[in-house]
């Protein structure tokens, strides 16, 4: 009987403990938002301008930063404090990528030209989960968190060529006569998974026991190696012309290593291969949200 007391007097201890540890540990969801600059880019040189006469010719060129990572951001999360001081942090975001402009003009003695807009702009789908360290002030509480970014998304490069053609007309009035002839051309890479770190300083602001505001300064620090690409749209002066490419024109396969043997003939049904390469999508922004606590 004693034993049998002395057990039930150890399970209600246990069970009071345990209640108690609960009850000093705080789940929340958050919900935020905000934008993100450039952070670390590649460097990408570009004709502005390039014109040819007679055999000479000059031309004009800009060295201009791409990184993907800048754009609108949405994120959701959910998060565990162990004590005041000490959690954890789970938190799914979007991104969707600002677009950025290279143009060129060429120019040549016979007449032609050619305008040139290439567009990068991209998305991604980032999970994060991270340690969140706060000071576990009652009102206004800094906090800090690092974690790790793993992403994955798409990279679209859109091509907008005009061309101008100017000949002499045989025929009277023997006025010149211009053709221009616009193509676009839109290739979406994506594929693969994305790694990297994300670090965050910001403040909460607690408006009663379930609500609180909080803005943070978020660093990212990712880059992406997209596994294929494909030509996803393709016209002429307005009209679709996708289907007059062949697969190994319009899909591309990016590997680690591959062999090119010019004695093999490749088939147009297979996609073209090419090697990896990492593409930026660092950024450092600001963020402002809400959270619940439960």
């Amino acid at each position: 009987m004693k034993k049998s007391l002395l057990k039930t007097a150890l399970c209600l201890l246990v069970i009071t403990m345990i209640i108690s540890n609960l009850s000093a540990q705080k789940a929340y969801l958050s919900f935020n938002a905000g934008y993100g600059l450039n952070l670390g880019s590649i460097t990408y040189n570009n004709y502005v301008s390039y014109q040819i006469s007679n055999t000479n010719y000059t031309s004009t060129n800009e060295s201009k930063g791409l990184s993907l990572g800048k754009g609108f951001n949405i994120c959701g999360a959910f998060g565990y404090m162990f004590n005041k001081n000490i959690g954890t942090e789970l938190g799914i975001s979007y991104l969707f990528g600002a677009s950025t402009i290279f143009t060129s003009n060429y120019y040549y003695l016979d007449g032609t030209s050619t305008y040139l807009n290439k567009t990068y702009s991209s998305n991604m789908l980032r999970f994060n989960p991270s340690i969140i360290i706060t000071s576990g002030f009652n009102k206004l509480n800094p906090y800090a968190k690092l974690g790790l970014i793993i992403g994955t998304g798409s990279i679209i490069i859109d091509y907008e060529d005009k061309e101008k053609y100017t000949t002499g007309n045989p025929n009277p009035p023997y006025n010149n006569i211009v053709t221009d002839t616009i193509f676009f051309v839109s290739n979406k890479m994506n594929g693969g998974l994305a790694f990297g770190f994300n670090a965050s300083v910001g403040v909460i602001y607690k408006l009663n026991d379930k609500i609180s505001l909080f803005g943070e300064v978020n660093m990212i620090n990712l880059c992406y190696a997209p596994t294929k690409g494909e030509i996803v749209k393709y016209t002429k002066n307005g009209q679709d012309i996708l289907s007059t490419l062949t697969t190994h024109t319009k899909e591309t396969e990016y590997v680690d290593i591959y062999n090119y043997d010019p004695s093999i003939t490749n088939s147009t049904d297979v996609p073209t291969k090419s090697t990896k390469f990492n593409m930026p999508f660092g950024s450092i922004g600001i963020n402002l949200g809400i959270r619940f606590n439960f």
